[in-house]
């Protein structure tokens, strides 16, 4: 059965609104101070542990992946890197959130998640935001920074130094979600199974390619919709790919060997 498509952009503004409601109480906080840490010690020494079962940064023992199960719109809270998470890549699981028809935002059900600067509030110093329910998202977060997640699950970290070391092991055939290029689906060219009923803007098949994932200003390299046949697109390892209501994607050719120097 063929999902209903959702705009990709105006999704992420969405998530950033939302998120930047959940935390509007972060404005009161010291100035200079980070989101969510007005209670906390600034020192990550003075961290409470790592809940059970969750792994643990060897050198800072801040957790290295959290669980967003149970979390409300109204008591969703900032986790600050460096004090209560471990810097550096995280990624979830695949998501396969079912999105109960097209109902709407407001009664969206998708993971939501916003990355922004310390000491700054709503949409100011936002990096990155993201609203999927399918495919892997990935953010980066360095010391001082905070990120809020509503929906998505559990985020671990990930050994970015090992991303992206084996392009050609990644799937040939994905379905539609946001994916990272040659760890999740393999480069080269791809080919969307089905661009949907041109009578029906709910249908059409859209597509986003970004340089990476570290923020939302990243290079967007490629953005369309389709309203019938089956677009193709070519991917290179590295970047980000979101799809939308093109009821999947096959790899159809390998990217051209590099000739020999």
């Amino acid at each position: 059965m063929r999902r209903r498509a959702s705009p990709l952009v105006p999704l992420a503004l969405f998530a950033a609104v939302a998120l930047a409601a959940c935390t509007a109480a972060d404005a009161d906080a010291p100035a200079g101070s980070s989101p969510g840490a007005a209670s906390q010690s600034a020192t990550p020494a003075a961290s409470a542990s790592a809940p059970a079962g969750l792994p643990v940064d060897p050198e800072s023992g801040l957790p290295t992946a959290f669980d967003d199960a149970g979390v409300g719109e109204l008591d969703a809270e900032d986790l600050v890197a460096g004090i209560d998470i471990a810097p550096g890549t995280y990624r979830t699981a695949a998501l396969e959130i079912e999105d109960d028809g097209n109902q709407g935002i407001l009664f969206d059900h998708s993971c939501k998640w916003r990355l922004r600067e310390g000491g700054t509030s709503g949409f100011e110093g936002i990096v990155s935001v993201g609203n999927n329910d399918r495919g892997r998202p990935t953010f980066t977060i360095e010391e001082g920074q905070s990120v809020v997640s509503l929906r998505c699950g559990r985020w671990d970290r990930v050994d970015e130094e090992t991303m992206f070391a084996a392009p050609e092991a990644a799937a040939t055939e994905i379905g539609d979600g946001i994916w990272l290029v040659g760890e999740d689906m393999a480069p080269g060219v791809w080919r969307a199974n089905d661009a949907g009923d041109p009578d029906d803007p709910d249908l059409w098949c859209s597509w986003e390619i970004d340089s990476d994932w570290r923020d939302w200003l990243a290079e967007m390299i490629d953005f369309g919709v389709a309203r019938d046949g089956r677009p193709e697109l070519a991917l290179e390892t590295g970047q980000q790919f979101r799809g939308e209501g093109c009821d999947g994607w096959v790899r159809v050719s390998a990217p051209e060997a590099s000739p020999e120097a």
